[in-house]
């Protein structure tokens, strides 16, 4: 049976309810990926790219709808509307802009750019969309060179990728109890640009090389950029004044490590490493051995397991369940705010991408990136495609001392390093 031809609605999962009550102007909760490609786009190949690409994943052919209690998604029989781009990257998603559909599909050039309110999914299930919007384009172009070499464009995505709750199915998996509340966080200042335009900075360089750097360190990606980006803060901050908050660092994590699902939908938590800076003279390698322990307290299966059940539970208390949705909506903002205010900064990382099915000999460059916000107007994302190792910065405000750290840091290391901006005028 058709996708088309059934009545199709689903929940929300655990960490996509929380989305359309706090997302506005100040905080988008826009992924946004970007594939460019070495030939220029055909935009009606790319319309029934994406078309194909709805019928195997209908997660995404979905409207958001109001219920009394929680929101949930409802089958959406409208046609998507593929755009030229001529907009900055992750503004908000507007109802009226795609026909109601939760994410955008826009071309310029020789590029792709995909961009997904992140009620839908996380980092892992939007790169799953993407794969298919590519596979599909470059399928009806090029049908001799783009091959099946798993299920994965054969039949339809499994019921249970789409419908699964990942964080419902394991909200048992401990019974430990530890403190989850965090302190409050320094918080990056500057001045806002107008208009809530946003920069992206880009910084590539290759892979062996920023690995090699990493290794002679004993630690991992995560754990390096992690202190990384708390030491430049730090340091810009000593310029300023004295510390007199913790620097902390919300890193997404992405619990199909830890867990066994096959979702496509948001399956992910949030760790917090902090460094509650004594003095003005910490060194490089003494942030990064606080960090190495604090990536040790975190990412311990039964600490994030119980992270899942708090959440599990939080989103099943009775008096909870029966408060109407306005209502919930109000106090959810409120408990997001106060969240994000015991972060300082968030890096995200999507690790090693590769795209198979030969689509990688026709991709030439991928540009990933996530929206800040007025709390937190500085984020990175990190990921490596190929030989390149990628840092993606977006930021809403004009300084861009920390990321110039960041970079000079990296080349003192001997790096060779590309960085482009976009024009924010």
């Amino acid at each position: 049976m058709s996708i088309n031809e059934e009545l199709y609605w689903s929940k929300l999962d655990n960490t996509g309810k929380i989305y359309p009550a706090v997302s506005d102007l100040g905080s988008t909760n826009v992924f946004r990926m970007s594939v460019y490609l070495y030939d220029e786009i055909k935009p009606e190949i790319l319309r029934i790219a994406l078309n194909k690409s709805l019928e195997v994943m209908p997660i995404f052919k979905v409207k958001l709808r109001r219920g009394l209690f929680w929101p949930y998604f409802e089958i959406n029989f409208d046609e998507p509307i593929i755009y030229e781009e001529n907009f900055y990257p992750c503004k908000t998603i507007l109802k009226k802009e795609n026909n109601n559909f939760l994410f955008k599909v826009s071309y310029f050039k020789n590029k792709i750019n995909l961009e997904v309110f992140h009620a839908l999914g996380d980092g892992a299930g939007i790169l799953k969309f993407l794969h298919n919007i590519l596979y599909y384009y470059l399928k009806e172009l090029y049908p001799d060179k783009i091959y099946d070499n798993t299920d994965t464009f054969k039949t339809n995505f499994a019921k249970i990728a789409m419908d699964e709750d990942a964080f419902a199915k394991h909200k048992n998996a401990t019974d430990i109890k530890t403190n989850l509340k965090n302190k409050k966080a320094y918080s990056i200042p500057g001045t806002l640009m107008d208009g809530n335009k946003l920069k992206v900075i880009i910084a590539k360089m290759p892979l062996a090389d920023f690995l090699k750097i990493v290794k002679s360190k004993k630690v991992t990606v995560s754990i390096y950029l992690v202190a990384l980006i708390t030491f430049a803060i730090y340091s810009e901050e000593l310029k300023r004044d004295s510390l007199k908050k913790p620097i902390t660092v919300c890193l997404p994590t992405n619990l199909r490590i830890y867990f066994e699902t096959s979702t496509v939908r948001n399956f992910f938590t949030n760790i917090y490493p902090t460094v509650d800076f004594e003095n003005e003279n910490y060194t490089f390698d003494d942030v990064l051995d606080i960090i190495s322990q604090e990536f040790k307290k975190y990412l311990d299966k039964d600490y994030l397991a119980q992270r899942i059940r708090y959440f599990s539970n939080l989103e099943k208390n009775p008096l909870l369940r029966i408060v109407p949705l306005t209502i919930k909506n109000y106090a959810l903002k409120g408990v997001y705010r106060n969240s994000e205010n015991t972060q300082t900064t968030v890096v995200s990382s999507l690790g090693k991408i590769e795209f198979n099915n030969g689509i990688d000999d026709f991709v030439k460059d991928l540009e990933i990136i996530i929206s800040p916000s007025f709390s937190t107007p500085l984020k990175t994302l990190n990921f490596s495609y190929k030989d390149i190792f990628y840092l993606d910065f977006t930021s809403l405000i004009e300084d861009t001392d920390v990321v110039k750290f960041v970079i000079k840091f990296l080349s003192r290391q001997g790096l060779d390093i590309t960085v482009y901006t976009n024009e924010v005028e």
